[in-house]
């Protein structure tokens, strides 16, 4: 056996994510789903926008916890980008 090639058995090498190639639906992706991973169904309802390199979560929460939750989540997928909170809290 040769052992300069890879066995077929090798675990996949992780694939670096250069951030300045992510469009724009992609990040908003990201968010939108790390939002229904977090475990508060509310945050399904958050949208996302991007405008000019500023991410926008808008929609209406029952609870500032769950704002700040979302703007938590938003920014640490967004890396870099700015983030704006415009989500209402109706309680």
């Amino acid at each position: 056996m040769n052992t300069s090639e890879p066995s077929q058995h090798s675990p996949p090498q992780p694939h670096c994510v250069d951030h300045a190639m992510v469009n724009q639906d992609s990040i908003c992706n990201q968010i939108q789903r790390s939002l229904s991973c977090v475990g508060y169904s509310q945050l399904n309802d958050v949208h996302c926008s991007i405008n000019a390199n500023v991410i926008t979560l808008t929609g209406q929460l029952d609870s500032f916890y769950l704002k700040q939750v979302a703007q938590s989540v938003a920014v640490k997928v967004a890396g870099r980008q700015n983030v704006c909170n415009e989500i209402q809290v109706t309680q």
